[in-house]
């Protein structure tokens, strides 16, 4: 068992300490691309965490995580498309978000499709957004992100959006269905036909979400 006490000192510690800028939303679909590979059994989300403290957070609070080293090709790649050398930033698989959970740390309007199953969600800083994974169906998931109309994004977020780097460094560039409803903008990765039927089957169950009656 972990003493509470360490716990709550080695968080507070981790405020003071800077992490560099990540390119979270390639790695986020980074990610989905891996799940959209393998067998399409649901699996706990990741997130990526850079140095030896945070993950030391990251093991009080959830555990023991799976830690994933990010291939020499798909490093290599990102550094000469970003400019950032991820050859430290390891991907650490950790317990799902629930969505009441996250709502206790956003204030973003979190839609959540009618009749899909959230299997996790991960408010965007600044409350820009969330990024929800959907279970679709039985067999499969997608990644849904929902952000405010006119959030400010990151010069290195844009420049990613729509790529796919694989483990052997070779770059793939993504179908990204896109939509807007409101003040949110709705975006899913598509990294196979299939996957473009689920993105018309999430557009449809938000804009269903936000239609019902309240």
């Amino acid at each position: 068992m972990i003493d509470d006490s360490l716990a709550c000192r080695v968080r507070a510690a981790l405020e003071g300490v800077p992490v560099p800028a990540l390119p979270a939303a390639a790695l986020a679909e980074r990610i989905a691309a891996s799940n959209a590979r393998g067998v399409r059994k649901p699996r706990r989300p990741a997130v990526a965490i850079a140095g030896g403290v945070i993950l030391l957070a990251g093991a009080l609070a959830v555990g023991v995580p799976a830690v994933i080293k990010l291939s020499p090709g798909y490093v290599r790649t990102m550094q000469r498309l970003t400019g950032r050398d991820l050859s430290r930033v390891r991907v650490v698989e950790v317990a799902p978000m629930s969505l009441a959970e996250a709502r206790r740390h956003t204030t973003f309007p979190i839609v959540v499709p009618v009749g899909k199953r959230v299997l996790d969600a991960r408010p965007q800083d600044h409350d820009a957004g969330i990024v929800l994974t959907v279970a679709v169906d039985v067999h499969a998931q997608a990644t849904l992100f929902e952000r405010r109309v006119g959030a400010p994004m990151s010069a290195l977020d844009k420049k990613m959006q729509g790529i796919g780097v694989h483990d052997d460094g070779s770059v793939r560039r993504l179908n990204v269905r896109r939509w807007r409803i409101g003040q949110t903008d709705f975006s899913v990765p598509m990294f196979t036909l299939e996957y473009h039927r689920y993105a018309e089957e999430l557009e449809r169950a938000t804009r269903a979400a936000v239609a019902a009656p309240r």
